[in-house]
């Protein structure tokens, strides 16, 4: 069985050491092929200790999204809205567009 790659957007503390990630290992049908985060020097550090190649880091969530390499797309996104962001409404919609879900 092929493993279903990963895109997370937002790769912040919460997302890396505590929930997605540790969960993410644990399972063997999948793995984590891309990351997108807004802060660089994060994506940086996060994209080196998860051995993700530099192309497949992005600044901007439409990249990832269009990515190849990307089958389903998890947002780890914080912010008091983070669940009624119009914004956040729009790149999931754009992942369910492209199957990326």
């Amino acid at each position: 069985m092929n493993k279903v790659r990963i895109g997370i957007v937002g790769v912040g503390n919460i997302a890396i050491n505590w929930a997605h990630y540790p969960q993410y290992k644990q399972v063997e049908n999948c793995e984590i092929t891309a990351i997108c985060d807004i802060d660089k020097d994060k994506l940086k550090t996060v994209g080196d200790e998860l051995c993700i190649p530099e192309e497949y880091r992005f600044l901007d969530y439409n990249d990832l999204i269009n990515c190849d390499e990307v089958e389903a797309v998890e947002t780890c996104t914080s912010g008091e809205d983070v669940f009624f962001n119009p914004e956040h409404f729009s790149y999931y919609s754009c992942a369910c567009e492209h199957s990326s879900y």
